[in-house]
Formats: structure tokens, C-alpha cells, sequence
């Protein structure tokens, strides 16, 4: 099947998280971690409810889910996931790590952790996925590897 649904979205997304590693590095060269991560949350949450605002049907339908217990777990370690996500990511670009060795660095441990979760959900793995991963893994060696 060479049509995927939610394909759109997904690569919407990876252009999304690119421009974000651009941002953090730049970001994070400029002011202290916890400060920019401050940032981050004070600029997003104006922009999140101006997108809900936009479908509101949609979001009085988000808005009853947040009082549903399970939902609110969820959405609360996502939430910490987030911010662990920001706040470690800037502090590698501080500390100096390029961005053509953080984004790699993230993506394989990030795809590696995926499929692991996968794998325990009972997703199926066929021969061709595997191959994509191994491609992935070989590739983030490459880019990571540095000749002195």
C-alpha cells in the first residue's frame, strides 16, 4: 500500500521537529536553558488556544476529554516528557553538540525506543521495516562518526 493515512502529518511533523532542532541550537547559544524553556511555554500556550480557538467544535470536545482521569494522566506525562525533551535537547546544544550530530542522535534513540514499544504492543514488524531501521541505524552512525 503505497498510501499511508495520517502520511501528511507525519512528515508535516518531522519538518516541524527539524526546525525545532535548528531553533534550539540557535536558542540555546543565546540565553540559559530554563530561561529559553520559560519561553518556549509562555509562546505556546497563547498559540495552542488560538489553533483550538479555530476549531471549536473540536476543542469542547478536547476540553471534555482533559476531566476524563486516564486523559489527564496521559496529558500530564506527555506534558513532562515535553519539557524534558526541551530542557535536555537545549542543554546539549549549550553544552556545544552540532546539530548534525544532536538531530541523528535523538532520532535513532527515539526510533529505537519506538519500535521497542511497538514490538511490546504486538505491532507488526515485517522484513522491509526492519530493513528501514537497520538503514536508519547505519546512516546515524555515518553522520555521527567524526574522522580526527
Amino acid at each position: 500500500m503505497l498510501f499511508v493515512p495520517g502520511l501528511g502529518a507525519a512528515l508535516a511533523s518531522s519538518i516541524a521537529a527539524v526546525a525545532l532542532s535548528f531553533c534550539y541550537s540557535r536558542a540555546a547559544q543565546q540565553a540559559p536553558a530554563a530561561v529559553v524553556l520559560v519561553g518556549i511555554q509562555v509562546v505556546a500556550l497563547p498559540l495552542a488556544v488560538v489553533v483550538l480557538a479555530a476549531q471549536w467544535q473540536a476543542t469542547m470536545a478536547v476540553l471534555a476529554d482533559l476531566f476524563k482521569p486516564t486523559a489527564a494522566i496521559w496529558i500530564g506525562l506527555v506534558a513532562a516528557a515535553a519539557v524534558c525533551i526541551d530542557l535536555f535537547s537545549l542543554r546539549a546544544y549549550a553544552a556545544g553538540i552540532p546539530i548534525s550530530v544532536m538531530r541523528p542522535i535523538t532520532t535513532g534513540v527515539s526510533l529505537f525506543g519506538t519500535t521497542v514499544i511497538g514490538l511490546a504492543l504486538g505491532e507488526p514488524v515485517t522484513p522491509m521495516r526492519m530493513a528501514g531501521i537497520a538503514a536508519i541505524i547505519i546512516g546515524i552512525v555515518l553522520l555521527s562518526w567524526e574522522v580526527k
